[in-house]
């Protein structure tokens, strides 16, 4: 079974928005991807997911922590607001945070410089 085919039923798209998504992040060079086989991070591919899940889980913990978010929407609202916050602005608050190591769901919090 091919990673894409994998991908799809995993997050439940369809196929063919898969296959779209992943050339596209191919062309970024984001991801290496094979026939027939797996998808792989590239190193600027696995850079940008830690940027963007260290963005994530800070976002976790100030809205849990400083806003009283619940729990069960946390992660949603994170969502909205990882891709508005600029690095600058997410290491501040980091800082603020007491640069927490886990998110509210118990996760890690990848170290981003």
């Amino acid at each position: 079974m091919s990673g894409e085919v994998q991908l799809s039923e995993c997050l439940g798209f369809s196929k063919a928005a898969v296959s779209r998504m992943s050339k596209r992040l191919v062309q970024l060079g984001l991801i290496k991807m094979k026939p027939y086989s797996g998808l792989a991070f590239t190193a600027k591919g696995l850079t940008e997911a830690r940027r963007l899940t260290f963005k994530h889980r800070v976002i976790e913990v100030f809205l849990r922590d400083m806003l009283n978010v619940k729990k069960s929407r946390v992660h949603e609202e994170a969502h909205r607001l990882e891709h508005a916050f600029s690095d600058q602005a997410i290491k501040k608050l980091a800082y603020f945070l007491g640069n927490p190591v886990r998110c509210p769901y118990g996760k890690r919090i990848p170290k981003f410089s």
